[in-house]
């Protein structure tokens, strides 16, 4: 657990911009569990899901090592594609 936490600084610290989507996710998914979360949002999370059933179980994605779960919840796509790994595992909506 703790290599995992410091493994997410190391990657905000060099993407910041990185933490305001996990904070973004975090929220809304927490929404999520208490019921509160749009109806919209509940219909992307779960299409994402289905996109990228291969990164879910892991934890990460396997393309750009994005927070799954969390980033099913954010507003922004999955950057496979800057890190020359693969297809994105979904879009931006």
């Amino acid at each position: 657990m703790f290599e995992k936490v410091i493994g997410w600084i190391k990657h905000f610290w060099n993407d910041p911009i990185e933490l305001w989507w996990a904070v973004q996710g975090w929220t809304r998914l927490g929404l999520h569990k208490i019921g509160l979360l749009r109806p919209a949002i509940v219909e992307m999370v779960k299409e994402r899901k289905i996109k990228a059933q291969y990164c879910d179980p892991n934890g990460s994605c396997r393309a750009c090592g994005c927070i799954t779960p969390v980033m099913f919840y954010a507003d922004r796509e999955c950057r496979a594609e800057e890190f020359d790994e693969g297809p994105k595992c979904y879009e931006k909506r």
